[in-house]
């Protein structure tokens, strides 16, 4: 749950919403928690037997693991552009491609995909270049070659 304006209203009526829906864990997240000394970024409820849904973690950290969904919650960036992104590792390091990452990556793959085909095609015609400059060289050794026997066996005068 992202915190609104009327983080008041969030931090108390939101909560019992939740526990009249028997969730076993709330995550709020509260952007502007800044403002204000009684505000936190993250708050953590968990449904505990017989004693419903608890606090059991509040930080202003950057991130809070989710039990339910077992990954944690990121607050990535800061002045107004802070997003919430999915992370995955034992503390939370290694952040979710978001659709657009996933679509630059494959992007940047197939560019290089693409380069590497062009440098190999460049290599292939490379060697073939080489191969018939070898065999032109061959050819004119041999012609040589030839000349000379040919020269040899004329007779001298």
């Amino acid at each position: 749950e992202v915190v609104s304006q009327d983080w008041r209203k969030d931090y108390v009526e939101v909560l019992e919403r939740y526990i009249e829906l028997g969730i076993k864990e709330l995550i709020l997240f509260d952007p502007d928690y800044r403002l204000n000394k009684q505000r936190v970024r993250w708050q953590v409820f968990r449904r505990i037997s017989k004693r419903g849904l608890v606090r059991i973690e509040a930080t202003n950290g950057d991130r809070v693991r989710s039990k339910v969904l077992a990954c944690w919650l990121r607050a990535v960036g800061d002045n107004g552009e802070t997003r919430l992104r999915v992370a995955t590792g034992v503390r939370g390091d290694e952040l979710l491609a978001t659709p657009e990452e996933e679509a630059a990556s494959e992007r940047l793959d197939k560019e290089h995909e693409r380069e590497a085909k062009e440098q190999e095609r460049k290599a292939k015609e490379a060697a073939l270049t080489l191969v018939e400059h070898e065999r032109c060289a061959k050819e004119a050794a041999l012609a040589r070659v030839r000349e000379l026997e040919a020269a040899a066996k004329r007779p001298r005068r």
